[in-house]
């Protein structure tokens, strides 16, 4: 008995439903996969564990609470400061397309699981933008994936519809980096983990205990940078204040310090005038990780950046948002001079 077979129209039909499908399929993985707290805890992407770290936090009663760019991540240690002044912090700094794109999301999520603080400061680095108003094309990758964690389906429709082309770049990006993405082992999900709830929130870009993970270049101290445009969100900052500077807590704008050898120093002290609380400090170079961004300190570089943000909470520039108990005023570093 000779066996059926389909028209050949049909099984061409068929063989072109099931191409579309494997690749709609293919298409739709990274975008489900890179969603879920499991990829989170087998990144091996730098960003990803503390992203979801930061909004696993409960019943935290912080009196400050920092909340910025990566420049803040790597930069403040929130100890450092209560062991100076004996006013405790949390750190929810995270990468720079986050702070832009969503501004809100993850302080908001934060006040409504946790108590609220005495003072928020937003702290930026110079170049950093709030509230969409950037346009650096490097920061969308980071802000999608965490957009898929987060945002709701209109925001996340009104992500990707802002620009279609990153419905088929997220996933091409995702695929081209391949397994090395992940680690069956969660290694870096509990080092990162580990270091966040022994720093409150702060993690270094680098730290020798780490396995695996080289150590990063640094800026030579006299390293030649050259002059960068500078243009603060002033009108996203201001709604950043009225939004948050109520029902008890105050809000400071803060900058954070650049490379001494940096030419845009004196660009960005006059950029920032009016916009932000401090005046921007400046670290020697060897502080800094040497990337394009100018804005990760390394571990010592922490310490400097934290003790310049302390001579700042104690000084009279932040003094009618703060009353301020100073338990270690004898070892606070000396307010910045203004200029």
């Amino acid at each position: 008995m000779t066996p059926s077979r389909l028209p050949g129209h049909v099984c061409n039909r068929c063989f072109f439903l099931a191409l579309a499908l494997a690749c709609l399929l293919t298409l739709g993985l990274p975008f489900w996969l890179t969603s879920t707290p499991l990829y989170c805890r087998h990144s091996q992407v730098f960003w990803d564990p503390v992203d979801c770290y930061k909004y696993t936090l409960r019943d935290q009663t912080a009196d400050i609470v920092f909340v910025g760019d990566s420049s803040l991540a790597n930069g403040i240690r929130p100890r450092r400061i209560a062991a100076a002044l004996g006013l405790s912090g949390i750190n929810l700094g995270e990468p720079g397309g986050i702070i832009d794109y969503a501004p809100y999301r993850l302080l908001d999520h934060y006040l409504r699981d946790n108590r609220r603080p005495r003072l928020i400061v937003l702290y930026l680095n110079p170049w950093g933008h709030v509230g969409g108003t950037g346009d650096d094309e490097r920061l969308w990758y980071d802000a999608a994936r965490f957009e898929l964690r987060h945002a709701t389906a209109g925001e996340l429709a009104g992500f990707f519809l802002d620009d279609p082309r990153r419905l088929i770049r997220y996933p091409a990006v995702t695929l081209a980096a391949g397994p090395g993405q992940v680690s069956a082992s969660g290694a870096w999900w509990h080092a990162a983990v580990g270091e966040m709830d022994a720093e409150d929130g702060y993690i270094a870009p680098w730290r020798p205990e780490r396995v695996g993970q080289p150590a990063p270049g640094l800026l030579a101290d006299d390293c030649v940078l050259p002059r960068r445009p500078v243009d603060p969100s002033r009108e996203a900052i201001r709604r950043f204040r009225e939004r948050y500077q109520r029902d008890g807590t105050s809000v400071l704008v803060y900058v954070a310090p650049v490379p001494e050898c940096d030419a845009s120093r004196e660009e960005i002290a006059a950029a920032w005038a009016g916009v932000a609380d401090n005046h921007p400090a400046s670290l020697p170079g060897h502080d800094f990780v040497a990337d394009d961004w100018r804005a990760h300190v390394t571990l010592a570089g922490a310490d400097a950046a934290t003790d310049q943000m302390i001579a700042f909470l104690a000084s009279p520039q932040a003094g009618p948002a703060l009353s301020l108990r100073l338990t270690g005023a004898a070892a606070l570093p000396a307010p910045a001079q203004q200029p």
